[in-house]
């Protein structure tokens, strides 16, 4: 298996192998699977343990918790995972193909984007512990900070020379750490 993840809980793993998405109890187990044309890759589990994320070749899919329901969300979209906000509503946030941040209620089929594309390939996104910040971790110097709304309320920028790996939120939700190569 590629792309493994836990469900919240540990109840759960899912995993891509393939053109196939699969929920494995922790003994190795199959729970179930489902099947698609295009190679599957970057499962996420939401923080409720209800749904699953996942992309289909270029597209972006979600089935609920049990297998069931599975849909598209988004045709195409941009190479970074998506990432869920924490809570119980279920919002998903990724690139679209136009490289515009896009945060998708995934329950209602609704979506808002970021007025402006970002400046370089997103690479990740992150929530803030508490839901109300995103930051587009980007391939570039500057990693834009978005509400849940999508609405652009700052950025981050890096020192020249460095490139940003990683990063994380405080515990606190206020501030960022990254993690990244030394300038040269």
């Amino acid at each position: 298996y590629e792309d493994a993840v836990w469900s919240p809980r540990g109840l759960f793993v899912g995993a891509t192998r393939g053109r196939t998405l699969v929920a494995l109890q922790p003994n190795g187990r199959v729970r179930w699977t489902i099947s698609h044309r295009g190679t599957l890759s970057q499962p996420r589990w939401s923080p409720s343990g209800f749904r699953i994320a996942y992309r289909s070749g270029e597209s972006i899919r979600v089935v609920t918790g049990d297998g069931t329901g599975d849909r598209l969300l988004a045709p195409t979209a941009a190479q970074a995972a998506p990432a869920w906000r924490p809570g119980n509503v279920h919002f998903l946030a990724f690139a679209d193909d136009r490289n515009r941040v896009r945060i998708a209620n995934t329950d209602e089929a609704r979506a808002v984007f970021a007025r402006t594309p970002l400046a370089s390939p997103s690479q990740q996104f992150l929530w803030s512990p508490d839901g109300k910040f995103l930051l587009a971790l980007t391939t570039g110097n500057e990693h834009p900070i978005y509400d849940a709304a999508a609405k652009l309320v700052g950025t981050i920028e890096q020192p020249p020379g460095g490139r940003a790996r990683d990063a994380a939120f405080a515990p606190s939700g206020i501030a960022t750490t990254f993690i990244g190569s030394a300038p040269s």
